[in-house]
């Protein structure tokens, strides 16, 4: 790895994002673009949201807001993740 990448890759961070509710009779719509998700934290490392991604999914859970896992309605995604900049 050149040092520039090595840069590019220590300058990116991570945000913990959760699919949208658009109705609360039905779960939370995972196929929507990031830019209609839900960002709850950032964090530096991707370890640090996965275990974040964890903890808040499964205090999600216990709150009765959705049968569901926290990987199928939340995600870590890089700071610099183009689908982050979709319309």
């Amino acid at each position: 790895m050149n040092p520039r990448h090595a840069a590019a890759l220590a300058l990116a961070g991570w945000y913990l994002m959760w699919a949208p509710v658009h109705n609360r009779d039905h779960p939370p719509d995972s196929t929507a673009p990031f830019s209609e998700w839900e960002t709850s934290g950032s964090f530096d490392t991707a370890a640090e949201c996965e275990k974040a991604l964890s903890e808040e999914g499964l205090k999600r859970f216990m709150q009765g807001k959705g049968s569901f896992t926290p990987s199928s309605v939340g995600q870590c995604v890089a700071t610099d993740d183009p689908r982050l900049k979709e319309k």
